[in-house]
C-alpha cells in the first residue's frame, strides 16, 4: 500500500530538502536555482534522472494497487485499508461542538477535545484487596542486546514521536550504539517497577469515527507514546503473550482473527436451521470501553490471571499517574490526569482489554457467545418458550457483570436478529 512504501533515507533526506519547481518540472533547493550552480551537463542528467524517477514511481504505484485487487479474494483487509487511507483526512473542521460549547480557535479546540476525552473516565471507589499472598514467579524479565538491537532497528521510522518528540529515526539508525544503554535502562525500570513521569503523558490524536465531523463526541483519542515507551511495551509483551494467551477464551477474536468469528458464529447460525429451528442472535457493544476500563478492577483481574509480583507492580505503576493532553495546529490544552482505561494505540493497552473481559463467557450458561474485542454476540437456538427466557437470563447476568465491573453498553448499538424458517418465531427477547 501506498502508506506503507520505503524508500532508502538518502532518497527520504533528498526527497525532504528539495521542491518540485512546477514551470521547469525538476527538483530544486529551497531558494536556489540548480542551473546557478551545478554545471549544464549535471543538471541534464538530473533532469533525466527526475523524469526516471517520477516513471519508476509511477509504475509502482500502478503495481500496488494491481497487486491489492488481484489479491483481494485472499487479503480483502489490504484494500480495505488503503480506501479508508485515501479517505482519511487529517484535518479538524473550522469549528467544533459539544453540548452549549462551540469554538473555531486551535487552542479552544484542543481544550474542547482534552476535556471530553477526560470526561468519559470511570470513577470507581472498589478497593483492590491484598496481592501479596498471589504465587510469585520465579523467574524475570531479560532485555538481551540481540533482541533489544532487533526491537530498535524495526522501528518505523515514519512513526508520531509522541509527547517527547524525539524521532524513531535516532533508535532506528543508532540502534547498535543505544541498545546497551536501552537494555541497562529498561532492567532498572522492571526492577524499580517505576516507569519514567515523562512517558506517562499521553499526547492524544482525535481520530474521527462517524456522524458529523463538527461533534467532539463522534472522535476517539488515540494515544501517541513517546518511542521508548512503546519499545518498552513491545519487550514485555512478547514476553507474557504465551502465558496470556492460553487463558484467553477460544471465543475472543478480538486483536487475533478478523474472519474466523463470522464464519464460527455463520456456521452455528446454519447448523441450526438445518435442523429447523430458530435462531435468536444478540448483538451487544461497550460503550467506550477501553476508556472506561477502572484501574483497581483491571489490577485485580491481573492478579487472578497469573501477572503477579513484580510484574504486576510493573503494570500498577503502569496504570497510574497518568496524564493526557490534546495539540491542534501547535496549540496544547492543560494536562489532566488519566483516571481508567487503557491507552488506545499502546501495545499493551488491547491485551489488558482482553484480560479484562475474559470471565464474560462464564456467565452464560444457555447461549454461544462470540467476543470481537469490546462487540459481543451471543447466539441461541429455541424452540419453546422457556428457552427464550433462558437467554434473557443470559443477558441479565451479562448486564449484572457491566454494572459490577463499571463497563455500559451501548444501547443504540445493541439489537438482535431472528432466523428461522417459520414465521412463528418467539419475539419475546428483551434487554432491561
Amino acid at each position: 500500500m501506498f502508506q506503507n512504501l520505503r524508500f532508502p533515507p538518502t532518497l527520504l533526506q533528498s526527497i525532504s530538502l528539495l521542491k518540485l519547481d512546477t514551470t521547469s518540472n525538476v527538483f530544486i533547493p529551497r531558494n536556489v536555482y540548480l542551473k546557478d550552480i551545478i554545471h549544464p551537463l549535471l543538471l541534464t542528467k538530473y533532469r533525466l534522472w527526475n523524469q526516471n524517477y517520477n516513471k519508476e514511481l509511477k509504475m509502482l504505484k500502478l503495481l500496488v494497487i494491481n497487486s491489492l485487487i488481484s489479491s483481494f479474494s485472499s487479503k480483502p483487509c489490504s484494500l480495505y485499508s488503503h480506501l479508508s487511507y485515501l479517505k482519511r483526512s487529517s484535518s479538524l473542521p473550522c469549528i467544533l461542538k459539544h453540548e452549549d460549547k462551540t469554538t473555531s480557535d486551535s487552542l479552544g479546540k484542543a481544550i474542547l477535545f482534552n476535556n471530553y476525552f477526560n470526561s468519559v473516565f470511570t470513577r470507581s471507589d472498589f478497593i483492590l484487596p491484598p496481592m501479596h499472598c498471589l504465587p510469585i514467579p520465579s523467574s524475570k524479565l531479560s532485555f538481551l542486546l540481540v533482541k533489544m538491537f532487533d526491537v530498535l532497528n524495526s522501528l518505523d521510522p515514519t512513526k508520531s514521536p509522541g509527547h517527547a518528540n524525539i524521532s524513531p529515526y535516532i533508535y532506528k539508525f543508532c540502534a547498535s550504539s543505544l541498545a546497551h544503554t536501552v537494555s541497562l535502562l529498561f532492567t532498572v525500570i522492571m526492577e524499580s517497577h517505576s516507569i519514567p513521569a515523562d512517558w506517562k503523558v499521553h499526547k492524544l490524536f482525535p481520530l474521527h469515527k462517524n456522524g458529523s465531523v463538527s461533534e467532539v463526541s463522534n472522535y476517539r483519542p488515540i494515544s501517541l507514546l513517546s518511542i521508548l515507551h512503546e519499545v518498552l511495551e513491545l519487550i514485555v509483551y512478547s514476553k507474557i503473550i504465551d502465558f496470556i494467551y492460553p487463558k484467553i477464551s477460544k471465543t475472543q477474536f478480538g486483536f487475533r482473527s478478523t474472519l474466523q468469528q463470522p464464519l464460527l458464529s455463520y456456521t452455528s447460525v446454519f447448523n441450526s436451521v438445518e435442523s429447523k429451528r430458530h435462531t435468536e442472535i444478540v448483538f451487544l457493544d461497550f460503550a467506550k470501553a477501553f476508556d472506561s476500563i477502572p484501574h483497581n478492577e483491571l489490577l485485580y483481574k491481573l492478579g487472578l490471571t497469573g501477572l503477579t509480583g513484580p510484574l504486576w507492580l510493573f503494570f500498577k505503576d503502569y496504570l497510574q499517574n497518568r496524564k493526557h493532553f490534546v495539540e491542534v495546529e501547535g496549540c496544547k490544552s492543560d494536562l489532566l490526569p488519566v483516571q481508567s482505561g487503557v491507552p488506545q494505540g499502546s501495545v499493551l493497552g488491547p491485551l489488558l482489554f482482553l484480560i479484562y473481559v475474559n470471565d464474560i463467557l462464564s456467565l452464560c450458561s444457555f447461549s454461544s457467545v462470540f467476543l470481537f474485542a469490546d462487540d459481543a454476540k451471543l447466539i441461541d437456538s429455541l424452540n419453546s418458550a422457556s428457552e427464550n427466557l433462558a437467554l434473557q437470563k443470559d443477558l441479565d447476568n451479562l448486564l449484572s457483570w457491566c454494572q459490577s465491573w463499571k463497563l455500559s453498553l451501548n444501547t443504540s448499538k445493541c439489537t438482535y436478529m431472528n432466523v428461522s424458517l417459520s414465521s412463528s418465531a418467539n419475539n419475546n427477547l428483551h434487554h432491561r
